[in-house]
């Protein structure tokens, strides 16, 4: 028996392919146009006339499902799926949704703003620099010891909080000359406010500050016996005239002395 031959009775089974792939379908196009020239080429009956059918035959459209494959050209979609309707899990939402969506999302934003308006309408513009019960007022805008005190003294213990008397912009912060460390604080109508003493400054020049933010913390550097905050006003900017705190937060509708524990 031949090497090539196969054993009677031993036949190789053929599957028929459950589906083509383009690559398999554009094979077995060229396999079939080469097998109807050679063919027609062999034939004596068949000549030109059969290889005129066989190429006839092959010109046939493409089965849609062959198409869908990639072998006719554009995709075609699926019977069962509306063209209308989207395909791979995309949403799409109508315009008369989207408006209404976006009415919504006005309304949140507004309602937002008026709360804001709100609070800030309801907040306090000008407050004592430190807290009701927090200190003692230990000196006055007043001659002492030879000269003039341009300010009023708040005792209270190392390290305890003082606060912006208004809103306003950081001008100065840091050491100075006879306060240790000061803050200066410029307001909308020109005024400046003053805290000097102080063991930490806690804002830098050209910051933003509202009243009653934390800026700094008690302390008794400088010309000080004691821990204290010196707190004075200049009228109309930094080197304008200095005026009575206690008078300038009295038109406020603030008091010291109230406040002092």
């Amino acid at each position: 028996m031949s090497r090539h031959s196969r054993p009677p009775g031993r036949h190789r089974a053929h599957k028929p392919p459950s589906s083509r792939t383009p690559a398999v379908l554009a094979a077995s196009v060229v396999g079939a146009t080469a097998a109807a020239f050679s063919t027609a080429a062999a034939s004596a009956e068949g000549g030109l006339g059969a290889m005129a059918a066989d190429v006839a035959a092959l010109s046939a459209p493409v089965p849609v499902a062959e198409q869908v494959l990639g072998m006719g050209g554009p995709e075609q979609l699926p019977a069962a799926v509306p063209a209308e309707e989207p395909m791979f899990g995309h949403q799409t939402l109508s315009a008369a949704a989207a408006q209404i969506r976006l009415g919504d999302i006005r309304a949140t934003r507004e309602a937002k703003r008026r709360q804001v308006l709100l609070a800030e309408a309801a907040r306090p513009k000008w407050l004592l620099p430190m807290k009701r019960g927090s200190y003692v007022l230990s000196s006055c805008f007043c001659p002492r010891w030879g000269s003039f005190h341009y300010g009023i003294d708040m005792a209270s213990p190392w390290g305890s909080p003082f606060y912006a008397a208004g809103d306003g912009v950081v001008i100065s912060a840091g050491p100075m000359s006879g306060y240790g460390n000061a803050i200066l604080i410029q307001h909308a109508n020109g005024d400046v406010t003053v805290y000097g003493h102080e063991e930490k400054v806690l804002v830098t020049v050209g910051e933003k500050v509202k009243a009653g933010q934390l800026i700094g913390l008690v302390g008794s550097l400088g010309q000080s016996t004691g821990p204290h905050l010196h707190f004075e006003v200049r009228v109309s900017g930094e080197n304008g005239e200095k005026t009575d705190p206690v008078t300038w937060l009295a038109s406020r509708g603030l008091s010291v002395a109230a406040g002092s524990r």
